[in-house]
């Protein structure tokens, strides 16, 4: 019997946990002792591994269980297929990830950008049929979770970079998301033939408020939104907003969630034309 067998045996008693609803329960030694041969050290990896995800009542998510809890409890999003697109398109970040840099090769899944992409739907219903653009969309984001938890909007995802649109597009086919178009352009350049076209515009941390509103408010419609998603204090970033672009009006909606999901000091800040 190798070391690892000994420790999974020795650690498997404890391995039953009952936490918030979540019920893991472990293969009991007496299971696989016949089978001991060929899973001398995989099984007791595996098992090791499991354990490890469920050492405390703070870490007992795995495989984006935590996205899975917060569109549960935060957004009553219950739907198995939703969830299903999510892990599909974590699956197919990471392969091109590993071709180009679409997110940091640091992260080993999509689940804290996701999250941090569509918390602000907490507090701000999106029409169900809108027609979205989101502008240096990079991995697709926030335009592609918003887009699988809300299948009626039309979105055009943008970048500048020929090489992330190209992987972006290949996403999007694979993940059969209709009324969806991933366009290599900068925002500025589209505002030629895009005018009064967008009920939104959404970014993600991509440029200074004013910046972003001198790139797509003539792509709003009358009463379309910029929604920009953003971190810290926004008092410099609106009043130079409002210093130069004097069509403007802003919103700004601060959020506050458990600690468990790693999205802090987020807010949504709203752009209007006047």
């Amino acid at each position: 019997m190798t070391l690892l067998t000994y420790l999974t045996y020795s650690f498997l008693p404890g391995a039953v946990y009952l936490s918030k609803n979540q019920l893991l329960i472990f293969l009991k030694p007496g299971f696989y002792m016949s089978f001991i041969s060929f899973f001398d050290t995989l099984l007791p990896i595996f098992l090791l591994a499991l354990l490890y995800c469920n050492l405390s009542d703070r870490a007992y998510f795995c495989f984006m269980e935590l996205l899975r809890k917060f569109l549960n409890e935060e957004l009553n999003i219950a739907e198995e297929s939703i969830f299903s697109k999510f892990e599909e398109y974590n699956r197919l970040l990471l392969e091109w990830n590993s071709k180009i840099n679409l997110v940091s090769r640091k992260n080993d899944s999509i689940e804290n950008i996701a999250l941090n992409s569509v918390f602000f739907l907490t507090k701000f219903r999106m029409k169900p049929d809108a027609s979205v653009l989101d502008i240096g969309t990079g991995g697709g984001f926030p335009g592609v979770p918003l887009k699988i938890i809300h299948e009626g909007i039309s979105i055009t995802l943008v970048d500048s970079i020929r090489k992330k649109i190209n992987a972006l597009s290949d996403i999007v086919a694979r993940l059969g998301l209709t009324n969806t178009k991933a366009v290599c352009s900068r925002a500025e350049d589209l505002k030629k033939d895009k005018r009064n076209s967008f009920d939104y515009i959404v970014s993600k941390s991509v440029a200074p408020l004013s910046e972003l509103a001198s790139w797509g408010i003539d792509m709003l419609k009358p009463d379309g939104m910029m929604l920009c998603i953003k971190g810290g204090d926004m008092t410099m970033e609106i009043s130079d907003l409002k210093r130069k672009i004097k069509n403007a009006d802003t919103e700004e909606i601060p959020y506050s969630f458990d600690s468990i999901y790693n999205i802090d000091d987020k807010r949504l800040v709203i752009i209007k034309k006047q």
